[in-house]
């Protein structure tokens, strides 16, 4: 089991520094106020920077929803048939646990970010 985690935890450092990269990005463009219309160029900038994030954010949240599905079975099991013990309690699957628990939240961020981008585009 501590292979696993050893391995769950490398994959999740890389695909969170991923995700940092691409929502520091993204929360930039929601900050930033779109051109006029009259600014052609500039609009057409700004419509294909924002459709590269939104791309690349759904990416991110497709490879954590992948993470999230092939954990979820694990999880399930040591969710069922673990006892809650508040002093004596097993450290890796705790972890493991967490592990899916912080990824459910990246995909409820990424998700909520995409909406914003997707209302952004439309403007």
């Amino acid at each position: 089991m501590s292979e696993i985690v050893n391995s769950i935890s490398i994959i999740f450092a890389v695909i969170s520094f991923l995700f940092n990269m691409v929502i520091t990005e993204v929360n930039e463009i929601l900050i930033t106020k779109k051109p006029d219309k009259e600014q052609k160029e500039k609009v057409d900038k700004f419509n294909k920077k924002t459709k590269a994030s939104w791309y690349k954010l759904i990416f991110i949240t497709i490879i954590y929803s992948l993470f999230f599905i092939i954990l979820l079975p694990k999880n399930i099991k040591i969710l069922r048939y673990s006892k809650f013990d508040l002093w004596d309690f097993d450290i890796l699957t705790t972890l493991f646990v967490i592990f899916e628990f912080i990824i459910l939240i990246f995909i409820i961020y990424a998700g909520d970010r995409i909406i914003k981008l997707s209302k952004k585009i439309k403007e």
